[in-house]
């Protein structure tokens, strides 16, 4: 699905390119500042586009917990600690921004996914991870199987 609104994103494919992460990345923070994720701490969200720029502003909402009361109205804890219970699909367009998610949440919150249109690329970003085997062969099935209780 497209974002609600393109208006302003009428060039350069911007729905697909900005878009869709815009609108991945503020359900994200309006799920977490609204208390889901305190009232059903075992809800298995899975993010889509590796949680968009979810995980570049966790400092920023983390911040913002600190500072302002309207923030922590529903939760007890800092946006972060909800955030890396959440799980994020492998779709990041590369190595560099894969292993920025791996590096903030753990190689167990990262489930392989795949996007349509995901276009020009496939799971090879995740064979190059720099990460251990075991946890490339979490990443591409251990953790969904986990997380589904198949075995």
């Amino acid at each position: 699905m497209f974002p609600k609104d393109t208006s302003d994103m009428g060039e350069f494919e911007l729905p697909l390119r900005v878009g869709l992460m815009f609108d991945t990345t503020l359900m994200a923070a309006r799920m977490i500042y609204a208390g889901i994720f305190e009232r059903y701490p075992d809800f298995p969200l899975v993010l889509a586009h590796s949680g968009a720029a979810l995980i570049m502003l966790l400092e920023r909402l983390d911040n913002g917990y600190r500072l302002f009361p309207d923030c922590r109205k529903h939760i007890n804890r800092l946006p972060s600690e909800y955030a890396s219970r959440l799980y994020y699909d492998t779709c990041a367009f590369g190595e560099a921004a894969l292993m920025f998610v791996v590096g903030a949440v753990g190689a167990s919150q990262v489930l392989a996914g795949t996007d349509d249109p995901f276009i020009g690329s496939d799971l090879s970003h995740v064979q190059r991870l720099r990460v251990s085997d075991a946890d490339k062969s979490a990443i591409l099935g251990g953790n969904a199987a986990k997380m589904f209780g198949l075995g």
